[in-house]
């Protein structure tokens, strides 16, 4: 097809910009709402259409020069090319739009902030992947996500984790995927993944700690430490290689200050779902008479155990959600408070039912995951007796799309 030029009048979920062409949406990505361009139709199989730009006719007073010499290729950044303003701008956005399409909320009666910046827009990521090219070379993924590519720089992880990443030489059969993770001072872990769960003999010179993880994501230690220790807020978390952390330790804390901004008075009971490492029980444990925590992940539960070894009013208990949570109800135990950090599916039916079941007044939900979050406060909202009280929108990964947020949802 020739070229065709539009303007780019919206943003479109996965952060690429979205036009309208012969009454068809076309998505064309690197672009900014309120620009033209001119673009080709690359692939007119899919709904919406994927367009490539061939030129900027008409740029948004929002747009900058991407920093990174990597930047359209790599995989880890879609937004470099406008300021942060607007990223936070779009970012919030997108989150309404998607909580009215899946949930079926109305964005104009949501209480609602615009995202809350990232304290850090550049280097604050403490962890980085990388994935071998086809000559073992490491690297990060490409946008087609089919290949990966070596770098030269990298802006948005730590300098520590790059210095890292250009003095590993790997060699290393059957290698998938290495994995740098950085906590407090110069406490560095290496993570590594083989396609056949053969563990790797090493040399390595550098100070750090090394681990494997076989396919269940059980972690073998190799050299050093089975885990780093992240301080967030004055307290010190134990994070065992393979366990879910945060990687932007700055915003993590923000995050963390206002779910305790939003506990009740009067030291209230509390549950918290899907636990980690403790992180959430630890902050808000000072301020609550009970705290139950739950996780299914083994090592997260035993990085809790010493996470959480003061707080003798901190119940952990190690076990699925859905499995544990009839255990509660039959118990007829009384929480005023849920805190909800569930996986990108979200909660599961009998989950979702067990925690109406308790009754809890107030449930502050943390997600990462618009889409299943809407679809978990619409049945909480619908069947459930509660009202989505408010949203309060993160950014965690300043110049990409993604977003994270709490919902408050209350009787």
């Amino acid at each position: 097809m020739d070229s065709i030029e539009v303007v780019i009048d919206d943003i479109a979920d996965n952060g690429e910009g979205l036009a309208r062409f012969r009454k068809q949406s076309v998505l064309i990505p690197f672009t900014i709402p309120g620009e033209r361009v001119r673009a080709r139709i690359v692939n007119d199989e899919k709904k919406p259409l994927v367009a490539e730009g061939l030129e900027l006719l008409e740029a948004s007073a929002d747009r900058v020069q991407p920093l990174c010499i990597h930047f359209g290729p790599c995989a880890n950044c879609h937004w470099q090319h406008m300021n942060y303003e607007a990223q936070l701008a779009l970012k919030t956005d997108i989150l309404l739009t998607q909580l009215e399409r899946y949930g079926k909320f109305d964005s104009d009666k949501l209480n609602f902030q615009l995202a809350m910046p990232s304290p850090l827009e550049w280097n604050y990521r403490t962890r980085a992947d990388f994935y071998p090219d086809a000559k073992g070379v490491l690297g990060y993924r490409t946008n087609d996500k089919r290949r990966a590519m070596p770098i030269e720089e990298c802006h948005i992880i730590r300098p520590e984790l790059f210095a890292v990443y250009e003095d590993l030489n790997l060699d290393i059969e059957n290698l998938t995927h290495v994995r740098l993770q950085i906590g407090d001072g110069d406490d560095i872990m290496v993570i590594l993944r083989t396609a056949d769960e053969s563990i790797p003999e090493l040399e390595i010179t550098s100070p750090v700690s090394v681990n494997f993880l076989l396919n269940d994501n059980v972690p073998i230690n190799l050299l050093g430490k089975t885990h780093i220790v992240q301080t967030l807020l004055d307290v010190p978390l134990r994070v065992t290689a393979g366990t879910h952390f945060r990687a932007n330790p700055e915003q993590h804390e923000q995050l963390l200050v206002e779910v305790v901004r939003r506990l009740p008075d009067g030291m209230p009971a509390v549950l918290d779902l899907y636990g980690g490492v403790g992180t959430f029980s630890a902050i808000v444990a000072p301020h609550a008479s009970q705290v139950t925590y739950i996780e299914s992940y083994p090592p997260a539960a035993t990085d809790a155990e010493e996470n959480l070894a003061e707080f003798e009013h901190v119940d952990i208990v190690e076990g699925a959600v859905e499995n544990l949570l009839p255990d509660l109800v039959d118990a007829e135990m009384v929480y005023d408070v849920a805190i909800v950090d569930p996986p990108r599916s979200g909660i599961s039916n009998a989950a979702l039912q067990s925690l109406a079941e308790l009754n809890i007044p107030l449930i502050l939900y943390v997600s990462q995951e618009p889409e299943t979050f809407a679809k978990d406060a619409r049945s909480l909202v619908n069947q459930h007796g509660y009202k989505l009280a408010e949203i309060i929108p993160f950014d965690f990964e300043p110049q990409t799309y993604y977003v994270e947020f709490l919902g408050v949802l209350q009787k």
